[in-house]
């Protein structure tokens, strides 16, 4: 089960690499709007004064990054 799993994922892999040669234009995804997201929060943290509340957008942007 293990190897057809990764035979599977090298063979997604090599399509990918062949996709992005053929045509380099990306649709994001897997978690690139969260991560968009994330950033954006964070960055909105370093402008609101230090208090509580900036302590919290700080927690919530750098959590909504880990797995």
């Amino acid at each position: 089960m293990m190897i057809e799993e990764t035979k599977r994922s090298i063979q997604d892999a090599l399509c990918v690499a062949r996709n992005v040669i053929r045509n380099s234009s990306f649709a994001y995804g897997s978690g690139a709007a969260e991560i968009s997201c994330s950033i954006a929060v964070e960055a909105a943290a370093d402008l609101v004064a230090t208090t509580l509340w900036d302590g919290c957008i700080l927690i919530f942007s750098s959590g909504s990054t880990r797995c």
